[in-house]
């Protein structure tokens, strides 16, 4: 249910306007201060209560010692594509991806409220539903 309140204010909050400035901080990062952002983007509330919601869909769907584990790669599968296909795509094409990659980027900027919200929004309806059909 929290995960349903926090997409539907995000959605009532966004406001369309451009890149964020923590994103346009982006454009020089080294290695180093990267690994730092990430980790500390990586903590914030939307990812958290989307880890746990994971986790206790994972944890009530009372599978095997396997399927918990399967569940548990899949899941931790789905969501590291998101960081490590731009990077494996720069890697295998080279410069040759820069120009989608930068048009991926341009367009998830312009939308990225309506992104996170209609996510958070979904995904807490699935879990209302699960949870209610629990009972």
């Amino acid at each position: 249910m929290l995960l349903l309140l926090v997409g539907v204010r995000l959605w009532l909050r966004r406001d369309g306007k451009a890149e964020p400035a923590w994103l346009r901080s982006l454009a020089g990062i080294v290695p180093a201060r990267a690994l730092r952002l990430g980790l500390l983007l990586s903590a914030n509330p939307k990812t958290l209560l989307l880890a746990v919601a994971g986790g206790l869909a994972i944890g009530a769907a009372e599978l095997s010692v396997a399927g918990t584990v399967v569940a548990i790669a899949v899941f931790t599968g789905l969501a590291v594509v998101t960081v490590a296909l731009p990077l494996l795509l720069h890697v295998l094409l080279g410069a040759r991806i820069l120009s989608a990659l930068g048009r991926a980027k341009d367009w998830l900027t312009a939308h990225n409220a309506t992104v996170t919200a209609v996510a958070l929004v979904v995904v807490g309806i699935l879990l209302t539903v699960q949870g209610i059909t629990g009972l």
